[in-house]
């Protein structure tokens, strides 16, 4: 389902297959931006379900496929540091 992720900081973009006997060509290619500092994966399914017209059953399959698509996908090394360094200073805040 998923095809091709690009990660650029918080922001992904996902492009996915989507096969369904809905569509004339079976076959409908969607590529989106997901942003983890806002979207949600069962809303931004719930929406492109709605969007496309797909039977609800598709909503469980987007949902994960997105949560597939960033978990197997992290972040650049420099924003993992960034997040670490911040991780670093919250533990030092509460040890003071």
């Amino acid at each position: 389902m998923v095809e091709k992720v690009n990660a650029n900081g918080n922001i992904y973009k996902i492009t996915m297959q989507i096969y369904s006997n809905s569509f004339s060509d079976k076959v409908v290619t969607v590529e989106f931006d997901y942003d983890t500092t806002s979207d949600k994966p069962q809303a931004v399914a719930d929406e492109m379900v709605k969007a496309l017209k797909l039977d609800n059953h598709f909503l469980h399959k987007i949902q994960n496929a997105i949560i597939v698509a960033i978990h197997c996908n992290p972040a650049p090394v420099a924003d993992v540091e960034a997040i670490q360094d911040t991780k670093d200073e919250e533990a030092d805040k509460v040890s003071t």
